[in-house]
């Protein structure tokens, strides 16, 4: 097990205490330090200085992979689940795939392979540079989303609603490998929470994002003033007797048909346009 979580957020061990592993040898690496007294269950713990560095951790976990192979490598971040998914094809380790883990952390080819699986998505592109940007508006006007391809926590999302805005947005612009840049849509926001085992999906939970407003909506307002700008605040549990829950809950599975993966969780975000 790989982790970059803060241990409040992630106490294994109490997890170990409180299900079927009790039995089982876990090797925990993890980028903090812990208390002796949080390390009981574990098998072995590392507390490894350079875990952000790729080649330094796929190293380490080679060796211990040589002491004693794993059966498993489980990523508690979505941060690491292509380092994890990496590693399990240097070492044949069965889990998600590499290419599986890189659909759900790449946003462009998300939405390329879901609009494959009879998806619908926005309009997007991938930007190199600035003319991209302007040539996208030009097929498809404002408002738009920018937003780097493979970030999370919805961090660094822009939403651009007029040609002045973009050009001073591109002045600060980092293109770095390239951004995804897409038409806003209006709608309500959702989230689908999973649990697959044995490649199905047997647990599904579906939940409504709520923003400042009260509203379930995306984040775009005409008669908000751009000084009180929406923010998300929580979410609500929608019933599996509800037509948006059983909507979302079988397009999650068309996501999920191909490229499979065993056992894991899933978190899928929605939007239900507006009629």
């Amino acid at each position: 097990m790989i982790n970059r979580v803060p241990w409040v957020r992630a106490s294994v061990t109490s997890w170990l205490e409180h299900s079927e592993m009790e039995d089982t040898d876990v090797v925990l690496i993890s980028r903090y330090d812990i208390p002796d007294s949080e390390k009981r269950g574990l098998s072995k713990f590392v507390y490894f200085e350079s875990y952000d560095d790729d080649l330094a951790l796929e190293k380490l976990v080679i060796e211990l992979h040589g002491e004693r192979p794993f059966d498993r490598i489980i990523a508690l971040s979505e941060l690491d689940i292509l380092r994890a998914a990496k590693l399990r094809s240097l070492l044949d380790i069965p889990g998600q795939s590499y290419f599986s883990a890189f659909l759900y952390r790449d946003k462009i080819a998300m939405k390329e392979w879901a609009s494959l699986a009879g998806i619908s998505v926005p309009s997007f592109t991938v930007a190199f540079d600035q003319e991209d940007i302007y040539s996208f508006v030009a097929r498809h006007g404002f408002p738009i989303i920018i937003k780097p391809k493979n970030e999370y926590g919805s961090k660094n999302v822009s939403l651009i609603s007029d040609k002045g805005e973009l050009q001073s947005f591109c002045r600060v612009l980092d293109f770095n490998d390239g951004l995804d840049v897409e038409s806003f849509i209006q709608g309500n926001l959702y989230h689908v929470d999973g649990i697959i085992s044995n490649g199905r999906l047997v647990f599904t939970s579906v939940s409504m994002y709520l923003n400042s407003s009260g509203k379930s909506t995306t984040l775009f307002n005409e008669d908000i003033k751009p000084q009180f700008p929406l923010s998300t605040v929580a979410d609500l549990q929608i019933s599996p007797f509800s037509t948006p829950f059983k909507v979302l809950t079988n397009e999650t599975r068309k996501l999920l048909a191909d490229p499979k993966f065993d056992n894991g969780s899933i978190h899928a975000e929605w939007i239900l346009m507006n009629q």
